[in-house]
């Protein structure tokens, strides 16, 4: 029945695939049944039931790095650096349970450590963030590009970062404002 029920999603047919694991999760629970559904829940954005999916997959097996992470996905951030501090803790308290759980499973999980840092960066936070080890989004990008060299949103987001933080860091120096730029210079 779990088989069908991922047959049916790849074909497109949601209701089927849920109504077949709920079946196969009728006659023996699984992880990774409740997983699928998690993940096919969040995608047709029934994140209350999504969530639901995904805490008995880590019930049935509290070693499930993905599930952690699909819990991770289930969750709506603030707005960038939006909202009360406390409520920018409780996020970063989220971040931890979910993505930073899933690391400590598995930490050679690049997704997991992308999914961390864009969380932290998405929200604004650029230092480092008790919650989650005293690590930043850079720190979490920086592991991301050691484990997979060629992940270019890491590289992106190492580089980038690297060059504001040495922008921010250099001296002042002489600049022409833009009606300097605007007149005509003399020749010699």
């Amino acid at each position: 029945l779990a088989a069908s029920g991922n047959c049916a999603e790849e074909r497109g047919d949601l209701a089927a695939a849920e109504a077949l694991w709920k079946r196969a999760l009728a006659l023996e629970e699984d992880d990774a049944v409740y997983a699928n559904m998690g993940a096919m829940l969040r995608r047709a954005n029934r994140l209350p039931e999504s969530r639901a999916a995904y805490a008995a997959a880590v019930r049935l097996n509290p070693r499930n790095a993905e599930a952690y992470i699909g819990l991770g996905k289930c969750y709506r951030a603030p707005a960038k650096e939006a909202g009360t501090l406390a409520q920018r803790r409780a996020y970063a308290q989220y971040l931890a349970s979910t993505y930073g759980q899933a690391i400590r499973i598995a930490p050679e999980h690049v997704g997991a450590h992308l999914a961390v840092a864009e969380g932290l960066a998405m929200w604004g936070e650029r230092g480092a963030c008790d919650e989650l080890g005293g690590k930043s989004a850079l720190d979490f990008y920086a592991e991301a590009l050691r484990l997979q060299p060629q992940n270019t949103n890491a590289a992106t987001h190492v580089a980038y970062d690297a060059a504001a933080t040495e922008a921010e860091s250099a001296p002042a120096t002489f600049a022409l404002s833009p009606a300097e730029l605007a007149a005509p210079h003399a020749t010699t």
